[in-house]
């Protein structure tokens, strides 16, 4: 699903008195089908137990902005902008040893935002970006099914927006900034009514989540070497959060509002151009997670973040048209849950070892090789699901 509003500052117009909408309107359109299979056994070749199915999906989505700048001032830029989005999702199961075919279900959702943006200059290094918006969805149809049809109620929210930046550029080197916002996160038609398979129960009343963040950063050139940095802290409301609860008395998992949550944390990246042909870079983040969920059993652990992360890479161009860029990425532990929902464990880090070669054949014409995960380790980010081994692959990019 798509969020809409996501904060970028509209960019800069050259001065003059009026800019009209930019045409043409961008639209698209973009389909989906995917269909998913179980089997009975490891050589996926039989489909006669119950655990087996064949899930088809069907999704088809219809969007597109608009947007109107306009020079106020010399130092005064206005943007408005308009989105909207309308999405359709599509399934139905067949289901074994019977291989009977469930009915179709269907989802169907607009998302709408109206927003707009100012940008003042106090002084040729000082500006200040104001904006605000006002996001929406109109939820029109949200079926399942469980020995026969369910239709859930229908509810449409609306929540407003707003954030603020204050730019600082002493020097041609340097720039510092601070920002605050206060944003909504509306849930997803997969966080609110799928059933995973039967792993999960829906919620069609999850409210939305609300963020309030802060952050103070900057950057800046020591002769050729590139620094940034930033610490951030994110207050949340009515987090959404995948829950275990009992069911029938199995225990399955439920998106739910839980209290509040607190991120913060800091984040530093480099880049060091040795050669004209030899570029080091990388950067680390660390997170603190402090969640609230009174009385939950077991005792909620706010998952799929770690505390600490790290990347570096070197890109080096040996010849004209060829590129090498090896990289390392590091992720220390974080929270997941087992797979029947019952109990939550630390995943351990893990280093994940990566090299890409790419050349240019034409202007237009790109060949590429990337090699991960070269230590062949074994690991998992999310509970039951072991990320893939040393993997190979190829591919070719043609650009107009």
């Amino acid at each position: 699903m798509a969020r809409v509003g996501s904060g970028q500052p509209l960019p800069h117009l050259p001065h003059q008195i009026e800019r009209q909408a930019h045409p043409p309107v961008p639209l698209y359109r973009n389909t989906f089908y995917n269909l998913l299979r179980s089997f009975d056994n490891a050589s996926l070749n039989t489909q006669t137990k119950p655990k087996a199915f064949n899930s088809y999906y069907n999704d088809t989505a219809w969007g597109g902005n608009v947007r109107l700048d306009a020079e106020i001032s010399r130092r005064d830029t206005l943007g408005i902008a308009f989105y909207g989005r309308r999405d359709e999702h599509a399934e139905h199961e067949q289901v074994f040893p019977s291989e009977a075919y469930q009915p179709t279900t269907t989802s169907v959702e607009e998302s709408y935002s109206i927003a707009g943006e100012n940008v003042f200059r106090f002084l040729p290094n000082l500006d200040l970006t104001t904006g605000v918006s006002y996001d929406w969805r109109v939820l029109d149809r949200a079926q399942g099914y469980s020995g026969g049809m369910i239709h859930y109620p229908t509810r449409n929210r609306g929540a407003p927006n707003g954030q603020a930046r204050l730019s600082w550029r002493p020097d041609p080197v340097s720039e510092l900034h601070i920002s605050v916002s206060d944003r909504v996160r509306f849930p997803t038609l997969f966080e609110r009514f799928s059933t995973r398979f039967g792993g999960a129960v829906s919620n069609p009343g999850l409210r939305p989540e609300r963020a309030q963040n802060y952050e103070l950063g900057g950057s800046h050139t020591f002769g050729k070497i590139e620094v940034a940095g930033a610490l951030f802290y994110s207050h949340l409301t009515d987090l959404i959060a995948s829950f275990p609860v009992q069911y029938n008395g199995t225990t399955v998992s439920q998106s739910r509002n839980i209290n509040s949550g607190n991120y913060a944390g800091a984040e530093i990246s480099l880049a060091i151009p040795v050669r004209k042909n030899l570029l080091l870079g990388g950067n680390y983040t660390y997170t603190h997670q402090d969640v609230s969920a009174p009385g939950s059993s077991p005792r909620y652990r706010p998952t799929d973040v770690p505390t600490h992360k790290a990347f570096a890479y070197v890109e080096w161009s040996p010849v004209k048209k060829l590129r090498f860029v090896p990289n390392v990425a590091i992720s220390s532990n974080r929270w997941t849950m087992n797979s029947i929902g019952t109990t939550y464990f630390r995943t351990g880090h893990n280093v994940n070892i990566s090299a890409r070669v790419d050349y240019q054949i034409t202007p237009n014409v790109q060949i590429g090789a990337n090699a991960s995960n070269l230590l062949d380790q074994n690991y998992q980010m999310v509970g039951g699901y072991p990320e893939q081994g040393r993997n190979f692959y190829v591919n070719l990019k043609i650009s107009g």
